[in-house]
């Protein structure tokens, strides 16, 4: 379903039977049972069906339909689903968000930020990492788009008409477009604005 509760006719479902664990002679934990992953796609009036499935433990996730959208474990826990042998489950829906593309601009005009170089290390004192948040707790980290010598370009896609907030992982002093400072190392206490088109831009600078 989409956010109006409308079927969602095609769209791709990943499904996945969680792995299953026992104890060892000496209790370690030891795979009983390998897990498998497959997707498949609903039909056009939205429904699906997964017919055959041993019993177990599934997770059970719409994915977002086309771009902008977000899938329905993108942004939240990815709920299970227990499934005992001759089980028939039912009705169960799953539910496509729209989304925002959010755009981070990060004016650097002292070269002071430091990225991770292909071994994943980074300066600490001028380490910069990015994302939004939500107030449940759930975060995703903005993806580095393109940078000259004076500025970065980070990309998120975030839930539309949901409260967002950045949150900057460094310690560098960070301001935004009118000169306020922006906290650092938790969210921002001033949530973004309004969202509720398609694209948001947002300006920082790094000082």
């Amino acid at each position: 379903m989409d956010e109006a509760d409308k079927a969602v006719p095609g769209v791709k479902l990943g499904y996945s039977k969680l792995a299953e664990y026992a104890r060892d002679k000496d209790g370690r934990r030891v795979v009983k049972e390998l897990g498998f992953s497959r997707a498949i796609t609903a039909g056009a009036d939205g429904r699906f069906v997964l017919p055959g499935l041993p019993p177990g433990k599934y997770s059970v996730c719409a994915l977002a339909a086309q771009p902008g959208q977000l899938g329905s474990c993108d942004w939240g826990g990815v709920p299970v689903v227990l499934i005992a042998a001759g089980q028939r489950v039912e009705n169960l829906t799953r539910t496509v968000w729209d989304g925002t593309v959010l755009t981070i601009r990060v004016s650097d005009p002292s070269s002071r930020i430091a990225l991770p170089d292909s071994l994943g290390k980074v300066t600490p004192e001028r380490r910069f990492f990015i994302g939004a948040c939500l107030d449940s707790g759930f975060y995703r980290r903005a993806e580095l788009v393109s940078q000259t010598a004076t500025e970065y370009v980070f990309r998120v896609t975030v839930p539309r008409r949901r409260p967002v907030r950045l949150f900057i992982d460094s310690d560098l002093r960070v301001t935004d477009q009118t000169g306020r400072p922006v906290e650092t190392k938790r969210p921002a206490t001033q949530e973004l604005p309004a969202i509720r088109g398609a694209e948001l831009t947002v300006q920082l600078r790094a000082n």
